[in-house]
């Protein structure tokens, strides 16, 4: 149980991470 929810964390970071740089490389084509 421990061991999957900090891999699920991990994964949530590592998603969120992708997204902010997706957003930047959005805003700076524009």
């Amino acid at each position: 149980m421990t061991l999957m929810s900090i891999s699920g964390r991990q994964k949530l970071s590592v998603f969120n991470q992708n997204q902010e740089i997706l957003a930047e490389n959005l805003l700076t084509k524009t």
